[in-house]
């Protein structure tokens, strides 16, 4: 942008922050100053590049199209200062911020004890968790390290198969043990549309067990809770539902199902220490958890 060139740390670490907030006075508290400030600065700025950065209006500021190209670079700024100044504290222990996200899927079962352990062995980091579907936050550099089942990531992203995931059919353990051959005559918990995309959701329409659905929801978890309260069979992960006390399998692991767990995080934090500490112990104590994911724990008998 024309005149960019005339623009400091100091102005872009103010857009960077009127961005994020979309609010004045939430990046005067960001910044450590006041409202007025901030609202000088914005105008002057503008002023300098001859463009609008921000569209006002009742629900806050929000980057008009010129300022895109700024933020970006504020962006990768900030990112970067985070990464020199928190990496390391002046002992030599790693230390720092890491924002990990994850699903909600990882946290009933397998993903605290892991965190436990890393706050022991790397004690000076904080672990923020973000609990999202999708890549983009990873992606849009929201996130330091993601924890996701799926395929092959995209190109801008580095990543470590940890294992893989195995899934299957489960009933309430109250029930008796239900056959495959009456899969259609009892009722079902299933997520809603929003996943028809994965193999088990197609599975489940081919056979025509959608429409015995009792509930449905866009939520795993709550599938499992509602599974677990007696509403009917669910389709789950197996570190779900083999971690449940109140399911039992009614198929084994289906392979059609089977995917891979993967530990992503962006090519640019390579040797970043703080980050490499997250990613080791998150692969190590997750590895150890195998025999959960892919369907190897003994589970009750029914």
């Amino acid at each position: 942008m024309a005149g960019s060139d005339k623009l400091g740390w100091g102005d872009l670490h103010v857009l960077h922050a009127v961005a994020k907030t979309g609010s004045l006075s939430q990046a005067a508290a960001l910044l450590g100053t006041s409202h007025p400030t901030v609202f000088r600065r914005i105008q002057a700025i503008e002023q300098t590049l001859g463009a609008t950065l921000f569209e006002r209006s009742r629900q806050g500021y929000r980057a008009t199209a010129a300022a895109a190209e700024l933020l970006e670079l504020a962006e990768h700024i900030a990112q970067r200062l985070n990464d020199i100044s928190g990496s390391a504290s002046a002992d030599g222990c790693v230390g720092g911020r890491v924002l990990l996200s994850t699903t909600e899927t990882m946290l009933p079962t397998v993903l605290p004890p892991v965190l436990a352990k890393l706050r022991q062995s790397v004690p000076g980091i904080l672990v923020e968790l973000d609990i999202a579907d999708g890549l983009a936050n990873l992606q849009r550099r929201e996130a330091d390290v993601a924890l996701r089942a799926g395929g092959q990531p995209p190109d801008e992203l580095v990543g470590r198969i940890v294992c893989g995931i195995e899934t299957t059919v489960y009933r309430p353990a109250a029930w008796a043990p239900v056959d495959e051959a009456r899969l259609a005559a009892v009722p079902w918990v299933c997520l809603d549309d929003g996943f028809a995309h994965l193999a088990s959701m197609q599975w489940l329409k081919e056979r025509g067990l959608l429409a015995r659905a009792a509930a449905r929801c866009n939520s795993t978890v709550a599938v499992m809770r509602l599974a677990e309260q007696g509403m009917g069979l669910a389709m789950l992960p197996c570190y779900l539902g083999d971690a449940c006390g109140a399911l039992r399998r009614v198929l084994p692991p289906q392979p059609q199902f089977r995917s891979d767990l993967w530990l992503l995080s962006h090519a640019s934090t390579r040797g970043v220490a703080r980050i490499g500490a997250v990613l080791d112990g998150l692969s190590e104590g997750l590895r150890q958890q195998a025999d959960l994911f892919e369907g190897r724990r003994p589970w009750p008998a029914p």
